[in-house]
């Protein structure tokens, strides 16, 4: 009786253990236990939380990059901008700058060809006869008999405007000889002072363009471009070689503007 009573004790056991074990089998698990070696259902879920984690850690750094570069395009257009605020500032400064070194240029080279053609002949020049030892009011060509002529018309019409130049000879009141600076800016009659290049501008600029056929007929061109009519070389060429040329540090005409030119190209 005792032998059975204990066998009937260790089946309800071994039943118990197995309704334990069912139980443990049918209720579901959230996860491996600690100690347990990871299963792969398990495995599978750190894998897919390291992955989101390394997505979440590219979007972050992609989106920092592209704010980094946003920053950077900005800071180049405020450069870009400030920058060319800067040359539009500078840019009257600098063109006027340019402008009165162009015109120191032109007194510089109007200084040097006035003491040349005081002694120069555009006729026996443009003849092919080689540098000459004397101006054209000098020539005994017989080509120069209507230079002459012509020089003589103008200087009897012409009238400079106020404020352009020496009223005798037209050359710059600063290079003239027969005046002076008042200390004022401005200049007045030199005492016993006399014009040292009157008739030159005259004479080289009709020498020219009449004893050099190529040169004369670019010259023509040019006073038809603004507009003078220059025909015969008549009062329409005196009219505007007396008028004032607009400088902004010397006192200038367009006698003077044309003798520039006209010697500039003969020297090319």
């Amino acid at each position: 009786m005792v032998q059975d009573g204990n066998q009937r004790a260790a089946k309800d056991k071994h039943n118990e253990a197995d309704q334990a074990l069912v139980q443990l089998r049918e209720t579901p698990r959230a996860g491996c236990e600690a100690g347990e070696e990871r299963c792969d259902v398990c495995r599978g879920d750190e894998v897919e939380e390291e992955e989101g984690e390394e997505e979440e850690g590219e979007e972050e750094g992609i989106e920092e990059t592209e704010a980094a570069e946003a920053d950077k395009s900005e800071g180049e257009e405020m450069r870009r901008a400030f920058e060319q605020q800067q040359r539009e500032r500078q840019a009257p400064q600098q063109t006027l700058t340019q402008h009165r070194q162009q015109e120191f240029g032109d007194v510089e080279w109007l200084r040097r060809q006035l003491a040349q053609w005081a002694n120069r002949c555009g006729v026996c020049e443009g003849a092919g006869e080689g540098s000459s030892a004397h101006n054209v009011r000098q020539c005994w060509r017989v080509e120069s008999r209507q230079v002459k002529e012509t020089i003589k018309a103008i200087e009897e019409e012409i009238k400079f405007d106020k404020w352009t130049g020496c009223w005798w000879c037209g050359v710059p009141q600063e290079i003239c000889h027969r005046w002076e600076s008042n200390g004022r800016r401005g200049y007045q009659r030199a005492k016993a002072g006399n014009c040292q290049y009157r008739g030159v501008l005259m004479g080289a600029l009709i020498g020219i363009a009449l004893g050099y056929r190529e040169i004369g007929s670019q010259w023509h061109g040019r006073l038809q471009a603004v507009g003078v009519d220059d025909a015969g070389l008549g009062r329409s060429v005196v009219e505007y070689l007396g008028k004032k040329r607009v400088l902004e540090t010397v006192e200038s005409n367009q006698l003077v503007g044309e003798f520039c030119w006209i010697t500039r190209l003969l020297a090319e």
